[in-house]
């Protein structure tokens, strides 16, 4: 009986999964932000995320864009910085 159930699972599983795309990306950690940085600084922020170990969706990193004329900034989370160190 669990077996059943765990096939139908894993092929619901399969069916469900999607590629992430930055614009996915983009909506997933930045909706309801006042100003979205651009695909270039999300690609940048995810290189430097995997440079680093970090999980953005954690909150382990933070990417902020405070003005659509200004770069974003990259912020390492409190409870990453004290699991370095």
């Amino acid at each position: 009986m669990s077996t059943d159930i765990a096939k139908q699972n894993s092929t619901d599983m399969a069916e469900w999964k999607q590629e992430l795309t930055p614009e996915i990306v983009l909506e997933l950690l930045f909706s309801g932000a006042r100003v979205t940085p651009t695909v270039d600084e999300l690609k940048l922020f995810i290189k430097v995320c995997q440079g680093k170990n970090l999980n953005p969706f954690l909150r382990e990193a933070y990417l902020i864009k405070y003005d659509e004329k200004a770069p974003a900034s990259i912020v390492i989370g409190k409870d990453a910085a004290i699991k370095s160190a």
